[in-house]
């Protein structure tokens, strides 16, 4: 077990990125305005239109740079090529998770990603395993060995008996 901090919460950044700068673009300011505006970003909304809120940024930048830290800058876990369980600070695991994580790890055909766990309910068969492509806000919990695939669109899950 390692302890590790992110160092850029938006506690410790409050006017400045990743915390509201004051030459941030409102979120709901149309592009146009924006750009006369010349606040940050002006020519990048999201696909709705929107700006950045801090607020809800700092959770993907969190985690992304959790995974990036622990998986490709920690001297102890660089050149690590087994299996790795990366638990986040507010997950817990069940008693039976290292038997079933190794009944998964035996299955995982060609996978990079497995999670032992869903922050969206239980599964309809709790005795499959269910394999899909990797997308950051799928709710997975207790990430093993990491993919860095993207989720262009909602994925579909294949299951397989354990």
């Amino acid at each position: 077990v390692m302890q590790i901090f992110y160092p850029f919460a938006i506690q410790i950044h409050p006017t400045e990125f990743p915390g509201e700068s004051p030459k941030d673009c409102p979120r709901d300011i149309k592009q146009g305005e924006a750009i006369k505006r010349n606040c940050v970003n002006a020519k990048y909304p999201d696909k709705y239109g929107h700006y950045r809120e801090a607020k809800y940024c700092q959770t993907k930048h969190h985690w992304f740079w959790k995974l990036s830290h622990v998986f490709d800058h920690m001297n102890v876990t660089s050149s690590f090529t087994g299996p790795m369980l990366f638990i986040e600070e507010d997950h817990y695991m069940v008693e039976d998770f290292i038997p079933v994580l190794r009944k998964m790890y035996r299955l995982k055909e060609n996978k990079e990603y497995m999670s032992v766990g869903s922050e969206y309910g239980h599964p309809r068969n709790p005795n499959t395993l269910g394999f899909t492509t990797f997308c950051s806000d799928n709710g997975g919990i207790g990430l093993v060995n990491m993919s860095h695939n993207r989720c262009p669109k909602p994925p579909t899950v294949n299951e397989q008996k354990l």
